[in-house]
């Protein structure tokens, strides 16, 4: 059997998207001249965005810590109210992103599965005739037209 390329196996799903390989790109896709447009990600999802919040919170940490030891707090102390503060702080803001994604259903599966139902509505809405289309279209304008109705009543 021929190999695939990367990311076009046999068992793909409906929800598989098939794409040209670029064989100029580097491993990460680089050099293709469309990648970075494609791959902008919000921040915090990328290899440097988690480096700098690692410095960011080691810097915070140790700037806490000389603040308090030049205020005069004894170092044992500093060290444990700076340990607490961020280890409280770092835990109550990832619990609190993470009851903000729940709360819009912002969460991995959720979005799967809207992505899923999208894919299957488009794949259905390709079979269908032009016959069906027009049908389909007709009874929309319907609907639109009957909850129009309701909601001036």
């Amino acid at each position: 059997m021929a190999s695939l390329p990367l990311g076009n196996s046999p068992s793909c799903s409906l929800a598989c998207e098939r794409r040209p390989i670029s064989l100029l790109a580097g491993p990460l896709g680089q050099w293709d001249e469309g990648s970075w447009d494609r791959d902008k990600k919000p921040f915090g999802y990328s290899r440097k965005d988690v480096l700098l919040i690692g410095l960011g919170v080691t810097a915070i940490g140790i700037g806490l810590k000389s603040g308090l030891d030049f205020a005069g707090v004894d170092p044992l102390h500093a060290g444990n109210v700076v340990q607490l503060v961020l280890v409280l702080g770092l835990t109550i803001g990832w619990i609190s992103t993470y009851i903000f994604r729940v709360s819009n259903k912002e969460m991995t599966y959720a979005q799967q599965i809207r992505d899923y139902e999208s894919k299957v509505m488009e794949k259905r809405l390709e079979g269908l005739t032009e016959a069906e289309l027009e049908a389909l279209v007709e009874q929309v304008e319907e609907e639109k037209r009957r909850l129009g109705e309701q909601q001036v009543k």
